[in-house]
Order: structure tokens, then sequence, then C-alpha cells
């Protein structure tokens, strides 16, 4: 560097600073570069990230709608064997009657178990923040329907009343759930 600078030479001259030009501006054009490659990976991460949450979601909302509907369902089946069981429990000739109901409604009552237990293993963090309170409400309602259906076969609760509430309360949520789309979601 110092025989740059003794030098007197125009060409010597032109050369370092053409040099020192040169090395600055392929500094200047790698981390351009650089800066531009990390924004796109950055951007194309997000964007996975933000693919699996949603493929997550969607997993998770398929999964809860169907065994949530299908409690609903076997919900609605039991409730006019549970009426059919309450009248036919005061006439002895309608045991017979009564017993038929009690195994039809505990099959049943086995299959929403299996269904629960089904809606339990979604992974809570699936669910966007938006529809958070009705997936919980969902789940409570399931808790009520299969807590009501022990009760009425085990205990022989008055049940129906309450039951059809929780069904009604059910299916509300799981309409207000499965409306739930991406434009209204953060992403």
């Amino acid at each position: 560097m110092k025989s740059l600078f003794n030098e007197s030479t125009v060409d010597a001259w032109i050369s370092g600073l053409g040099s020192a030009v040169g090395a600055l501006l392929a500094g200047i054009f790698t981390g351009l570069v650089a800066i531009y490659v990390m924004t796109r990976q950055i951007k194309a991460e997000q964007e996975k990230s933000q693919k699996d949450a949603l493929d997550s979601f969607s997993k998770s909302k398929k999964l809860l709608l169907l065994y949530a509907n299908k409690i609903y369902k076997a919900g609605e089946i039991v409730v006019q064997p549970m009426k059919e069981s309450n009248s036919s429990r005061e006439i002895q000739e309608s045991h017979r009657i009564h017993e038929e109901n009690i195994i039809f409604i505990t099959s049943v009552y086995e299959d929403m178990i299996s269904y629960k237990k089904i809606i339990e293993e979604i992974d809570s963090y699936t669910i966007y923040e938006e529809v958070f309170d009705t997936y919980l409400e969902i789940k409570m309602e399931v808790e009520s329907i299969l807590y009501y259906t022990n009760r009425f076969l085990y205990h022989n609760a008055q049940v129906i009343s309450p039951l059809e509430n929780s069904l009604e309360k059910l299916s509300i949520n799981i309409k207000k759930f499965n409306t739930f789309t991406l434009e209204k979601s953060r992403y």
C-alpha cells in the first residue's frame, strides 16, 4: 500500500482505485444478494409454518366436527327410547320394552364414549384462537350429554330435558364452529 502512494504514475493510481472500488462493489453486491436470499428464505419458512398450522387446524376441525356430529346424532337417537323407558317403568307389562331400550341406549352410550376419546385426542394447540371458545363449548356439551346418558342408565335419573338442552347447545356450537373460514382467520 505504501508503494501505491509513492508511485507517481496515473496507471498505478487508477489500478489501485479500481481495485478498491471493485472490492467495495463486490462486497455490497454480495451483501445485497445475501440479504435477498435470507428474506426469501424467512418468507418461505413463514408460509410453510402458516400452511402447516392451517393443515393441522383443518384436520382437527374435520375430526371435531365428525365426532361431535356423531355424538349429537347418538344423543338424538337415545332421547326417544329414554322417553319410552320412562313411561314403561310405571307399567309392569312394558318392562320388556324398558329392558330393550336400556340395552340399546347402553350400546349407543359406549359408542359415544369412544367418540369422546377421539375428540379428547385433538391437539388444542391446532385450534385457532378465534374459535377456541366454541371448541371448548363443544367439549363441554359432549361431556354433559355423556353425563346425562350415564345418569339415566345407571341412576334412573330424569334427564331428558337437560339432555335435550345440551343437544341443542351442541348443535348450535357445531354450526358455529363449522362456519369458521379462513377469511375470518388471521392468515
